[in-house]
Order: C-alpha cells, then structure tokens, then sequence
C-alpha cells in the first residue's frame, strides 16, 4: 500500500455527483488515507495481459503505469452490489505518493519515507487481471522488473505489504510447491512471505457453504418438530379443556352456525400463533443480523436465504395447517353432531 497526495479537483464530475465522495470519505477515514495498490506483474505476462486490452506494454517504462480508473460508489452495502465509476478526471495523468502516510522519524528526521511520482500511461475502468479488487483505494500496474528497481528505493521495505499472484493450472498444489518456492519472490526472505492458494480457498468457501446448509436444516427442523408439537397440543389441550363448555352451548340451544364460527376463531388464533409466528421470527432474526454485521441489509440476508431452509419453512406451514385443519373438522363434527 501507498499513499496519494490527493487533492479533490482530482476526482472526476461523475463521482461527486452520485455522492460518493463522502461514503469514500468515512470509509477510510481521511483523503489523507487515500491508498495505492501498485501491482508488478511478470514481465511476459504484462505484455500478454496489455496487449489483450489494445495498449502498448513497451511503454510503460521507469515510473509509467496503467491506472484501473475506478472506485465503490457506496461503502455501507455489499461489495457485490457496490458500483464502479470513474474515479480520477481524464486529465489527471501523475499520481504523487509516498511510502507512510503520516510522518515517521528516522534518525532525527521526520520523512514520510520514499516519496515518488507514477506516470499513469494508461487508464481502464475493469481490472488487468482477475483479482479481488479494493474498492476504496486505486490500483496500478507496472512490469515486475520496473516494481523492483521502485521499491529498492524505500526506506523500510518489511513495514509494507506485498503481495504477489500466481496463476497455478492444476489443482495439485503439493506437486508445484518447490517449484513456486524457487521462483517466487526471489527479492524477499522465506520468513517474509507466505504462499495462498486460490483452490484452497475455493474449497474452504464450499466447505462453509456445506456446514451452513447443514446448519439452517438443523434449526428448520427444531422450529418444525418443536413448532408443531406446541401447536398441535396446544389445539389438542384446547378442545379436550372446553369441550364440556362447548357441548354446554349446544344443550342450552346455541345457534349451530354461532358455535361454528367459536370454534372457527379458536382454530385461527392457534394457526396465527404458530404458523404466521415463523415469518416474524425470521424476520426478527435478519434484523438482529442486520445490526451486527452493519455492512449488510435485512434484504441482503433474506435475498440469500438458504432455498433448503424456506421449502422446510414452506413445509412446516402446510403440515401444521393440515394437521390442525384435520383436528378441527373431527372435533366440530364431534361436538356439532355429535
């Protein structure tokens, strides 16, 4: 990471007038903390993945870098649904940055380590390459062989972040290691960098998935045995407890329809105790997630509902409705004429 000497006349008219700025703004705290990601990809692969886009790799020499143009349009919603606009004005073609954003002191003197000026060669509105992108901050490309020759200028390289990509075709990652090993990173320590593999993490995601599916269909079915063990016995205890009152009615010459309708509304006060009480839970349940992780709406939570989990709760409707719909007909036929 690296820090921008930014100044707002900087920003294109496209993104202050979607209101951007100031959610950029909260974001990261202060302009001052606008970050740089400088991305030194192989050589080769720089030419390759350059001439794909219709630009000239040969030109991007010494400090001259292509520039992905973009930033989030809103920072208190998913990623996923945050869109890229155009970030800096066509005109804008130097960034100025150092290697700290506030000043540090090093030997009685106060610096904000390197500072330097990147020639943006070239501007895009989609990354160079797949990745996961930061939306808060720019991101630039550079040959690899130029990145070096930058950073060996720094001051304190191990206080920065580095990251290097490596795309692996196969999915025996134990086979490649060594061979990752004797190659990548050549300019740091074996103690200064660690290997992350895109299958891997592919795999811990599914395996996540898994253990989430298993999860909503254990607590669906808790809700279900539970729901309607409470319901039915409670429309059981209910009956067996004013039967006598009920069968009262009818002795003392209780309109038929009348008595119809009690039995009516008692059914329905246990269906909407039970039934429609799912709903509102789940509800309840999204809102309180909605709190704890601010990033993400209610809407975001039940738009990304397990399916498993709403046929379970679809399910548990339909069986209590009919169970109950059953005990209610044997019953008012029991008492009505019985």
């Amino acid at each position: 990471m690296y820090f921008l000497d930014f100044a707002p006349n900087m920003v294109s008219n496209k993104y202050k007038n979607t209101g951007s700025l100031s959610s950029l703004e909260e974001k990261i705290g202060s302009f001052d903390n606008m970050r740089v990601e400088i991305f030194g990809i192989e050589d080769e692969k720089f030419k390759e993945l350059a001439l794909e886009r219709g630009l000239n790799p040969d030109d991007c020499v010494g400090n001259k870098v292509i520039l992905l143009n973009t930033m989030g349009d809103d920072f208190d919603i998913p990623v996923s649904d945050m869109k890229d606009i155009k970030f800096l004005k066509d005109d804008v073609n130097e960034l100025s940055l150092s290697e700290y954003e506030n000043f540090i002191e090093i030997e009685g003197t106060r610096t904000r380590g390197h500072e330097f000026t990147l020639n943006v060669e070239d501007k895009i509105d989609t990354p160079l390459f797949d990745y996961t992108v930061m939306k808060h901050c720019l991101n630039v490309y550079m040959p690899k062989s130029q990145y070096i020759e930058l950073f060996h200028n720094f001051l304190r390289i191990a206080d920065l972040d580095q990251y290097e990509y490596i795309s692996v075709k196969t999915d025996n990652i134990e086979e490649i290691q060594e061979s990752i090993n004797n190659t990548s990173m050549e300019y740091f320590k074996v103690d200064d960098y660690f290997l992350e593999s895109k299958i891997d993490e592919k795999n811990l995601v599914k395996k996540r998935n898994i253990i989430g599916s298993v999860l909503a269909i254990f607590l669906s079915m808790f809700f279900v045995v539970i729901g309607f063990s409470n319901s039915y016995f409670s429309f059981y205890n209910l009956f067996l407890k004013r039967k006598d009152e009920f069968l009262l009615y009818k002795s003392i010459g209780m309109d038929k329809k009348l008595l119809e309708s009690i039995l009516e509304q008692e059914k329905r006060k246990i269906l909407f105790s039970f039934i429609f009480s799912m709903p509102f839970i789940v509800l309840a349940v999204t809102y309180i997630m909605s709190k704890i992780f601010t990033i993400f709406r209610p809407i975001d939570f039940l738009l990304n509902l397990n399916y498993l989990f709403i046929l379970v709760i679809v399910g548990y409707i339909f069986i209590i409705y009919i169970s109950i719909s059953k005990m209610y007909n044997k019953y008012k036929k029991e008492i009505i004429e019985g």
